[in-house]
């Protein structure tokens, strides 16, 4: 009896630890501003907060507009659930968007946009156990494919 109670408790403190906020910005602060990127479809392009994309031969433009949370399980640590981040971006000057970015690299978040869809690869740098991620380090990696709509 003793025994689950202290595994009950074990597995508690684990799970509060890894859905701990890790880094994340507010929406006080402001975006880093910088010169808007032109890439071609199925090219991968890394992108700091604030930052925009445009793609070639077109008005459709991508923004990475801020990391609402990371509750990421750091490197480093066992945790219950792998977590996730959240992030907001912004397509075509229409209105920002929440989006999950998974830990699964098997699955890989996808949004559409006109004449195909913007897939978000990765968003570094990973949470490590007890540091702190500076907001201006924060970059997402993306890859515009054409044709591919997802519904």
């Amino acid at each position: 009896m003793r025994f689950s109670l202290l595994l009950i408790f074990a597995a508690f403190i684990l799970t509060s630890a890894c859905n701990k906020k890790i880094a994340a910005t507010t929406g006080a602060e402001e975006p880093v501003s910088g010169p808007v990127k032109t890439i071609v479809f199925g090219t991968t392009e890394t992108m700091k907060i604030g930052e925009t994309c445009k793609l070639e031969k077109s008005n459709v433009t991508f923004t990475f507009v801020e990391v609402v949370s990371d509750n990421r399980c750091p490197r480093g640590v066992n945790c219950i659930q792998a977590g996730e981040a959240v992030i907001i971006v912004k397509v075509a000057g229409g209105s920002p968007q929440k989006v999950k970015i998974d830990t699964d690299p098997k699955t890989v978040t996808r949004m559409p946009i006109e004449g195909g869809t913007v897939e978000m690869l990765a968003l570094n740098p990973y949470p490590e156990a007890g540091a702190r991620i500076d907001p201006a380090q924060r970059t997402l990696q993306i890859r515009m494919i054409a044709g591919v709509k997802m519904r």
